[in-house]
């Protein structure tokens, strides 16, 4: 089933991850990943009231078989495909981030030790499926559109196919490229400007956590030294009554003492 949203707001987890990404632009969808034949580690959640319009595969092939020529198929099918590697690329973002905060975890626990490692290789295969490359020996206008009657492809139309599929996904995905190499070697530097830039926010929470431990210790401080002098207030309070009492007595004795005046 494919699912767009109409209003609200929806947002995906995953796993011990409650929001990888959230959307309410009218027009957003969800579900692609049935035209694709992938499966879905990711569950869509409605944070608000929603409308949807929800359509089944098959139907939507009929629709697009009957309204789209061969071209705009190709076009549509190249955009879809984008869409899913962009949302498996975030939930991966998500999961190296998440991954990161188990590796600073001090606790050494069993179950710790079995979700890093869990973690790692869903890292590691994610990032091995989330590159618009990895469809580039499918024929995509099959896959998503097909009813099911076309035979096997020959070799030849296949390794077209599989050309054909490389540049539009690469032109589509990084305009620089017309390989999939170059493909790939747009996403390892982009990868790499992932990982500076996750090195710089790790730098400057560090950086904040620090200021904020200073912080702590200058509030903890002050009422600390606030609780003193509230004490040493009550206690020079507690003095002065006790003084005042000593004097009304000392009066009272001296009034007593003193004769009656006629």
């Amino acid at each position: 089933m494919m699912y767009f949203l109409i209003k609200g707001e929806v947002r995906a987890a995953s796993g011990e991850l409650d929001e990888l990404f959230h959307f309410e632009e009218p027009g957003r969808y969800f579900g692609e990943n049935a035209l694709l034949k992938r499966s879905c580690p990711v569950t869509y959640v409605a944070t608000t009231r929603c409308e949807l319009f929800v359509i089944s595969c098959k139907a939507l092939a009929t629709l697009v078989r009957a309204h789209l020529n061969e071209h705009e198929r190709a076009r549509l099918s190249n955009e879809i495909v984008i869409e899913w590697c962009r949302k498996v690329q975030l939930r991966h973002f998500a999961l190296r981030l998440y991954l990161g905060a188990l590796m600073d975890d001090t606790r050494s626990t069993s179950r710790n030790r079995r979700l890093r490692a869990a973690l790692t290789l869903q890292v590691v295969l994610i990032h091995q499926h989330a590159l618009p490359s990895s469809f580039a020996d499918v024929n995509l206008d099959e896959l998503m559109w097909g009813d099911g009657t076309a035979g096997t492809p020959s070799a030849e139309e296949q390794a077209t196919r599989r050309s054909a599929n490389e540049g539009e996904m690469a032109a589509d995905s990084w305009p620089a490229s017309t390989t999939a190499s170059d493909a790939r070697d747009d996403v390892k530097r982009q990868v790499q400007d992932v990982d500076r830039k996750v090195t710089d926010m790790d730098s400057k929470v560090s950086e904040l956590n620090s200021r904020m431990a200073s912080i702590t210790t200058m509030l903890k401080e002050q009422a600390e030294t606030a609780a003193r002098a509230k004490q040493e207030a009550l206690e020079e309070n507690r003095a002065m009554n006790a003084r005042l009492t000593q004097i009304a007595e000392h009066v009272r004795v001296i009034a007593e003492r003193a004769p009656y005046s006629a």
